[in-house]
């Protein structure tokens, strides 16, 4: 399942951007550092299939704003990079996300399946960060309605901990691991929540039914 609506993340790792921190200057020079750290993140999560990209938002005081990556786009990251630094360099942005498609392996057969995993450039207060987070609990030993899956989870999870210690390394910092309400996370790996007799949480009973979820849909190409 993927969490298509709750504003909570089944994980979420940040990578911190070597650098000073960043103020006083053009308003965008943190965000468009963080930018410009992401090619060999984006190349290492296309090669495990995790993301390709497709498209990209930029969020400015509380909106979410689409950057155009014009159809077909050889270098998503750059067309980015150029429409914060030249479009928006006089407004204040705070974060672009990255969304696409990755395959997710099936019992059977890897299935093409958009939100997956997502990758993000930001500033935080003059400091430049990359996060990678997914709303997909195709990683976790049980589903979010506490359903075991051990052969999806088998086959996915050491994906996205392959990809995430690459990252880390790529950037040359490890990843902090951000609080979710429906997982716990211990370094790369991210785990089900347990309830008080240890079993995996359903997160229904929290009040998140089927409406709040969507299916991994197949996509012909990815």
């Amino acid at each position: 399942m993927i969490d298509d609506r709750s504003p909570h993340l089944v994980g979420s790792w940040r990578f911190d951007v070597a650098g000073p921190r960043l103020t006083g200057g053009p308003p965008n020079a943190a965000l468009a550092r963080a930018i410009a750290a992401l090619p060999p993140v984006a190349a290492l999560l296309r090669a495990a299939e995790l993301l390709i990209i497709e498209r990209a938002s930029a969020r400015v005081a509380g909106r979410h704003l689409r950057i155009d990556l014009a159809a077909g786009a050889a270098d998503p990251i750059a067309a980015a990079l150029h429409a914060v630094t030249s479009r928006w360099w006089a407004t204040p942005l705070c974060h672009v996300r990255f969304e696409g498609c990755g395959a997710l392996l099936g019992p059977i057969a890897p299935r093409p399946t958009p939100g997956l995993v997502d990758l993000s450039a930001d500033d935080l207060g003059g400091h430049s960060s990359v996060s990678v987070y997914t709303r997909c609990d195709a990683w976790l030993p049980f589903d979010l309605n506490g359903r075991p899956q051990p052969v999806l989870s088998a086959r996915n999870a050491p994906r996205l901990r392959a990809a995430l210690a690459a990252v880390a390394h790529a950037l040359g910092t490890q990843g902090h691991a951000l609080h979710s309400k429906f997982t716990r996370c211990d370094g790369y790996v991210v785990a089900n929540r347990l309830d008080a007799c240890d079993e995996p949480v359903d997160i229904a009973d929290w009040g998140y039914d089927a409406s709040w979820f969507v299916a991994p849909t197949p996509r012909r190409r990815c």
